[in-house]
């Protein structure tokens, strides 16, 4: 970002780049839409009246006007109005260019173009300052997989707990168990350690864990996997992503042989990342063990290794970049998932997620549970 160019965003509390220019926390509710403007160390915004107390408590900012100072009117859901007030509060920075990111409203950004010189960038350049983490984000970052991890070691009492009927349904605390039954219980263990569910979390088992984006429904089963994948955030706003295959009773020899081209994958892929790698080097790494184990890959297959190998993460669970196809250098510093998986109807499917800092020469494993599929004995 020039020196010599405004930043204009516009948004909520939910904004993931307002959360990281204010440094507000996941306690902060405001749903109506409002500014702000970065300028070389300066953070400021233009937010209504009934809002402002909640940042000057919560946010540290170099400055905050309201609408009232340009309008006397609720100009909030109007935007015409609200048009003309951002018009008025940008009239004191005219001599200067302002940039905004790819989502910024285009009526108040085509307003705007006849009297300011603006321009609107491709990627927005607050998303790409956040691709690096502070010291302070990892560790919020390495706090919340530690909550993840402790939560997965939670869903792993359960099935160890649970006993199987005679249609290997499991059977916990005199109920078969369900898929919703078990996020219930993973989400209210987050509760209890301030964590939060943003999405439904994957509890998949049997057939519906070949498909890798299945939430899960009905009876937990004995003798097929159980994908689990849960992304919990902390209070700070950053998310846990992690994920596991279970199964309670024999694995399959199929699903054994599928349990080690993950994992074998897995490491390949967690061996050659450091500083400046490119993320499709990685991803080539992972798909080309998964082919030589005899599985095949490729993002259009209908089974198989269909995804991409993992994604960044932070403020927002999936964030730039990816790891598949794209050539972008993996940087030190960026924090990453790597989650290859196998997915086929008549088996099920095996998923294992690590999170991951890259490192100058190689890379800090947030997780420390096993990678290999997980067998639990039946009672």
């Amino acid at each position: 970002m020039s020196k010599d160019n405004i930043y204009l965003h516009r948004g909520t509390s939910n904004d993931p780049n307002i959360k990281y220019l204010t440094g507000m926390g996941e306690d902060v509710d405001i749903s109506d839409k409002f500014y702000i403007i970065k300028y070389k160390d300066k953070i400021i915004a233009l937010i209504g009246r009934v809002d402002k107390r909640k940042l000057e408590q919560n946010c540290d900012l170099s400055r905050i006007i309201t609408f009232g100072e340009y309008s006397n009117a609720d100009i909030r859901g109007n935007i015409k109005k609200e048009t003309n007030v951002l018009t008025k509060f940008l009239n004191e920075y005219k001599e200067y260019s302002f940039i905004t990111g790819p989502k910024f409203p285009s009526y108040i950004f085509n307003q705007l173009s006849d009297k300011y010189d603006i321009n609107s960038l491709s990627e927005n350049p607050i998303s790409q300052k956040r691709k690096i983490k502070t010291k302070v984000e990892i560790e919020k970052m390495r706090s919340i997989q530690q909550c993840t991890e402790r939560g997965m070691k939670y869903i792993e009492k359960i099935l160890k707990e649970s006993d199987v009927n005679d249609q290997y349904e499991l059977v916990w605390k005199g109920n078969i168990l369900t898929s919703s039954i078990l996020r219930k219980e993973v989400e209210n263990f987050f509760d209890k350690n301030d964590s939060f569910t943003p999405y439904k979390y994957i509890i998949a088992t049997g057939k519906d864990s070949s498909d890798p984006h299945n939430r899960g429904k009905g009876p937990i089963r004995a003798q097929v996997p159980i994908i689990v994948d849960i992304f919990p955030y902390s209070k700070y706003g950053y998310y846990g992503d992690m994920s596991r295959t279970f199964i309670k009773g024999e694995p399959s020899q199929k699903l054994q042989s599928m349990n080690k081209a993950v994992n074998k994958s897995l490491n390949a892929g967690l061996e050659i990342i450091e500083d400046g790698i490119e993320a499709n080097k990685v991803h080539d790494r992972v798909c080309e063990v998964i082919e030589k184990h005899g599985y095949q890959t490729g993002v259009n297959k209908e089974s198989g290794f269909i995804h991409s190998t993992g994604h960044s993460i932070g403020l927002e669970l999936h964030e730039n970049p990816r790891i598949s196809g794209d050539a972008e250098k993996l940087k030190e510093n960026m924090i990453l998932t790597i989650e290859p998986g196998l997915y086929y109807e008549d088996i099920g499917g095996i998923r294992t997620e690590n999170m991951i800092r890259v490192t100058e020469d190689g890379y800090e494993d947030f997780n420390t549970m096993s990678k290999n599929l997980i067998c639990i004995p039946i009672n």
